[in-house]
C-alpha cells in the first residue's frame, strides 16, 4: 500500500520483490505514488478510477514479461475496480 502521509510504500513480507509478480505489486502501488504526487488522485471522477489505472500498469507490466494470464486476471480487476457512475474524464489519464 501506499501511505501518502508517509510517502511510503509498505509491502508484505509474503510478496516475493524479486520475481515478476511481486515487482508489479510495486509497480501498482508506484501508480498510487504517482497519482497523489501529480494531483490526479484529486481530479480522478471516483476512487475506483485510481485503482483501475494502477491494476492496468500493473497487468501491462506482467504481459510485457509473459505474464499473460496474471495480466488479463488484472485487466479484468481494473475493468471492475475502474468503473465510475459518474461521467468519462479522458484528460485525466496519465501518460
Amino acid at each position: 500500500m501506499y501511505v501518502p502521509m508517509d510517502t511510503e510504500i509498505l509491502i508484505s513480507p509474503e510478496v516475493e520483490v524479486t520475481s515478476a509478480l511481486g515487482q508489479s505489486y510495486l509497480v501498482h502501488e508506484l501508480i498510487h505514488a504517482h497519482q497523489v504526487v501529480s494531483g490526479a488522485a484529486r481530479r480522478a471522477p471516483c476512487p475506483g478510477w485510481l485503482e483501475g489505472e494502477a491494476y492496468r500498469v500493473q497487468a501491462s507490466y506482467l504481459r510485457a514479461r509473459g505474464f499473460t494470464e496474471d495480466a488479463f486476471e488484472l485487466e479484468i480487476l481494473g475493468l471492475l475496480q475502474g468503473s465510475c457512475a459518474q461521467a468519462y474524464h479522458p484528460e485525466l489519464i496519465l501518460q
